[in-house]
């Protein structure tokens, strides 16, 4: 049985919240790389962003979903990270947007998004496969780290004018794709049509 839409309202707002949240943490530790040089750059976003914004998230999800009687299967758990990432992705641009204004938060909203519910998927589908299915502990941190290796290689990479644009472009749909087969293939295993 899926969730019905209203219950999704907290892990939402939980998102909302996380996302400034993220952002002050972020900012704080990105102090300690005050060169702005590549290498710099690189160990910002896969060893701070990429981490700080997906830990945060799956504690936003710990604190809404771990609990709940509808999370029954591996979809379900992807669908609330899901709902979280949408929520994180939407607190973090309203913060964006307070700092560089509307036209410089315009492109990020769709990627942004997108990018978000992507890497959610993976440490939502582990939560959910532990707690429902019983699968090892480890599957959480294995794939957290995944989430946020992708996490950071996706912001790294925006660096790089076209290119890198269109690496995180392609990513994004990467991800996306990936989501709703993985969606799909849940919902069949669990009997959903």
């Amino acid at each position: 049985m899926r969730a019905p839409v209203l219950t999704l309202i907290p892990p939402f707002l939980a998102g909302l919240l996380a996302g400034p949240l993220a952002g002050f943490i972020s900012y704080s530790l990105e102090s300690t790389f005050a060169s702005s040089s590549g290498l710099a750059n690189f160990w910002r976003q896969f060893l701070i962003v990429g981490p700080v914004e997906e830990i945060t998230k799956l504690f936003a999800f710990l604190a809404t979903c771990l609990r709940r009687k509808d999370l029954q299967n591996t979809s379900d758990g992807v669908r609330m990270a899901i709902t979280v990432a949408l929520g994180f992705a939407g607190g973090e641009n309203l913060l964006y947007m307070h700092v560089y204004g509307v036209e410089n938060t315009l492109p990020r909203l769709f990627l942004g998004h997108a990018g978000h519910a992507g890497y959610s998927i993976f440490w939502g589908y582990a939560i959910a496969a532990v707690l429902v299915e019983g699968a090892s502990f480890g599957l959480i941190p294995a794939l957290l780290v995944l989430a946020a290796m992708l996490h950071g290689a996706y912001n790294f990479f925006l660096d790089f004018s076209i290119p890198g644009v269109t690496f995180s472009v392609l990513l994004t749909i990467a991800l996306f794709i990936a989501m709703r087969k993985l969606l799909h293939s849940e919902d069949k295993r669990a009997g959903h049509r």
